[in-house]
């Protein structure tokens, strides 16, 4: 066999395994870019419940609650996790006001009722975790007191409402954790007023430590 017949042979040769080769790149490409970009993990819903100090600097109290949200999984190899939930609270506790133009205390029932995202961070194989997040909705607040003149408020209404929030927590089991943190919650300086006096809360901020349990399904 001449130099020229076997140049020649091995050109075909060529020739015919490129589409082979091509069709077995073309398959191999979206297994590498399902390596390269997994996809979030689904973990479906989790109800927490909460219990609370509430301080206003006027007043302390407990109060209590609970939440209901979805847990969205990050990939290996952090399992960084991000939560989307609604929460209700309640507590009773007495808040400096304004009435008109004088210093007072009112008694208010507070009814938070919020939409919160959180991100939590694993502390690597511990089974402890930090969270930090914020959340906005509405607070329903009752309020009742007398002003210093003798006059009676007792109104209630819905005010802008707005919180952050961070902690740490421990997993006690693939599915439970507890988790321990704090809350700046600020209510909207909206004014109250039944038809007797102008009420407005003197304290926006209230400082939350709080305590909750958490069961994934």
């Amino acid at each position: 066999m001449t130099m020229k017949n076997t140049l020649s042979y091995s050109l075909l040769a060529a020739l015919s395994l490129s589409p082979l080769a091509a069709q077995v790149d073309m398959e191999l490409d979206p297994m590498e870019d399902e390596m390269m970009e997994p996809e979030t993990i689904w973990r479906n819903t989790y109800v927490s419940a909460v219990g609370m100090w509430v301080d206003n600097n006027t007043d302390g109290t407990l109060g209590g609650g609970v939440r209901v949200g979805w847990k969205f999984q990050g990939p290996e190899p952090y399992y960084i996790s991000t939560d989307v939930e609604f929460e209700a609270t309640y507590w009773q506790i007495d808040n400096g006001v304004k009435y008109g133009f004088e210093n007072g205390t009112a008694k208010t029932k507070n009814l938070p009722m919020m939409v919160n995202m959180r991100v939590n961070i694993p502390l690597s194989n511990t089974g402890l975790f930090l969270y930090g997040g914020g959340g906005a909705g509405i607070s329903y607040i009752d309020i009742k007191g007398t002003s210093p003149l003798g006059q009676s408020v007792d109104d209630s209404g819905a005010v802008f409402t707005y919180a952050f929030f961070a902690g740490i927590g421990v997993d006690l089991t693939e599915r439970a954790n507890l988790r321990a943190g704090y809350r700046s919650l600020w209510l909207s300086d909206d004014t109250f007023n039944d038809g007797s006096v102008d009420v407005k809360m003197d304290t926006e901020r209230n400082d939350i430590f709080e305590l909750s349990v958490r069961i994934e399904f």
